[in-house]
C-alpha cells in the first residue's frame, strides 16, 4: 500500500480505484496518498443490472440519440453504484469483469434533464481518467518521453471496397501536421511492414478494421494483405512506447478471469507495449479522425492528458452537431499505461514562480527605502 501511495504522489494522482468481482459481490479498493478504503458496492446481480444496460446503449450509434432520457438516467445510476468520487481531478481506474467495457468518462456526476450533450455533467469534465490492468503493473511503470518521437502509421484505407475507410486518409494527413514518421497506406500497409519497421519508431498508429471475435474465433485486426489474430500478436517483441489502435472494438474480447478481455489491445500489451490506446465499441470513421487529430495536437503533454483534452475539444466544438456529440462518438477510446504528472501543473508552478519574482522586483525598491 505504501508503494502505491508513493506512486500516487509521484504521478500527481488524486486516487487509484480498483474494482474486484468476487464470487457474490463487487468490491472497490480506493487508495489515495494517505488512506485505503475497501467498499462492498453491491451484489454482482445488482451491479450488472445497472452496468449492462448502460454498456448496451453503445451497441449502435442510434441507441443513445433515440432515447437521450434513458441514457442520462442510466449514466447517473452507473456513476452512483460505482461509488466514484466527485472531487478528484486525476484518477487511475483498474476495472474488473464487465467494468472493462464501461466508458467511465461518459458517466454523469449528477441527474440532468438536458438533451444537449455539451451541457451534460459528464465525468469527463470533472476528472482526467486513465486506466491500468493492475496496481502492480502501474507501480512497475517508468515514465519516459523520448526527446524526439516519430510514428509508424498503418493506413490500409481499403479503397474501392466494402471495407473502405474514407476518413482514414484525413486522419493520416492531419497527424502528419503534428508529428514526423512513416505513413504506410494502401498496398504498403502490410503486417510484414509493421513487424519490420516498428522498432524504428516510438509510436505505432493503426487506422483499420478490427473485430472483437466470438466463442469460435479470437479477436483480429486487418491489414491490406491479411487478417491477423491476437494469437499472432502475442509473439511479437515490440519496444514501441505507445500503440494507438484507431479501429473498432480493439479493447473488446472474451473475458478471462484475472486477465481481463482477450482483445487486440491486450495482445499488444503482452507483446511488450506498455502504453496502449484502444476502443470499446464500433467507432465512427469521421469522429475518430477528428479525435485523433486533436490527440496528436496535444501529445506534447502526457498521453492521458492529450486524450482527455481531445475529448473535451470534440465536445465543445461548435462545428459538430449535437447528434455527433453523443458519447458514442467521443467516448470509445480509453488509455492504459503510464501516468505522467500533468504538465499543466508544471506550467502553473512556473507561472507562479515568475509572478512572485516580478512582485519581489517591484517591491524591492520600497523595501530598501524603508530599511534606510
Amino acid at each position: 500500500i505504501e508503494q502505491i501511495q508513493q506512486t500516487i504522489t509521484n504521478d500527481n494522482l488524486d486516487v487509484v480505484i480498483e474494482y474486484f468481482y468476487g464470487n457474490r459481490h463487487v468490491y472497490q479498493f480506493r487508495i489515495d496518498q494517505n488512506s485505503l478504503y475497501i467498499t462492498k458496492i453491491g451484489s454482482k446481480r445488482e451491479v450488472d443490472n445497472v452496468i449492462l444496460p448502460f454498456i448496451h446503449l453503445f451497441d449502435t450509434p442510434s441507441k443513445i440519440i433515440n432515447n437521450i432520457q434513458e441514457f442520462t438516467q442510466n449514466a447517473h445510476k452507473a456513476y452512483t453504484i460505482l461509488n466514484l468520487p466527485k472531487d478528484k481531478d486525476n484518477l487511475l481506474l483498474i476495472p474488473d469483469g464487465i467494468l472493462n467495457f464501461v466508458p467511465f468518462e461518459s458517466l454523469l456526476t449528477k441527474p440532468t434533464s438536458s438533451i444537449n450533450f455539451s451541457n451534460m455533467p459528464f465525468m469527463l469534465k470533472s476528472s482526467q481518467i486513465s486506466y491500468e490492468i493492475s496496481a502492480t503493473k502501474h507501480m512497475q511503470m517508468t515514465s519516459s518521453k523520448p526527446s524526439k518521437q516519430t510514428v509508424l502509421g498503418i493506413f490500409p484505407i481499403f479503397e474501392n471496397s466494402q471495407l473502405e475507410l474514407p476518413f482514414s486518409k484525413e486522419e493520416s494527413a492531419s497527424i502528419q501536421n503534428y508529428i514526423d514518421g512513416e505513413f504506410l497506406t494502401h498496398q504498403e500497409a502490410t503486417f510484414t511492414n509493421l513487424t519490420q519497421k516498428a522498432k524504428n519508431h516510438q509510436i505505432l498508429h493503426l487506422s483499420t478494421h478490427a473485430e472483437s471475435g466470438n466463442f469460435n474465433k479470437p479477436a483480429s485486426i486487418k491489414f491490406i494483405d491479411q487478417e491477423v489474430l491476437i494469437t499472432q500478436l502475442y509473439g511479437l517483441h515490440l519496444t514501441t512506447d505507445l500503440v494507438i489502435l484507431s479501429a473498432c472494438e480493439t479493447g473488446v474480447g472474451k473475458i478471462a478471469k484475472g486477465e481481463g478481455p482477450l482483445s487486440i489491445g491486450r495482445a499488444f500489451q503482452y507483446a511488450g507495449v506498455k502504453n496502449v490506446l484502444f476502443s470499446l465499441w464500433k467507432v465512427n470513421d469521421k469522429s475518430t479522425s477528428l479525435l485523433m487529430k486533436s490527440f496528436y495536437q496535444h501529445l506534447n503533454l502526457s498521453k492521458a492528458e492529450a486524450l482527455h483534452l481531445a475529448k473535451l475539444n470534440y465536445l465543445s466544438d461548435e462545428n459538430i452537431s449535437n447528434t455527433q456529440k453523443s458519447p458514442y462518438h467521443w467516448a470509445p477510446f480509453v488509455y492504459y499505461g503510464e501516468v505522467q504528472a500533468s504538465s499543466s501543473y508544471a506550467y502553473l508552478w512556473k507561472y507562479l514562480i515568475i509572478a512572485l519574482c516580478l512582485v519581489f522586483i517591484l517591491l524591492l525598491p520600497k523595501l530598501l527605502q524603508n530599511k534606510k
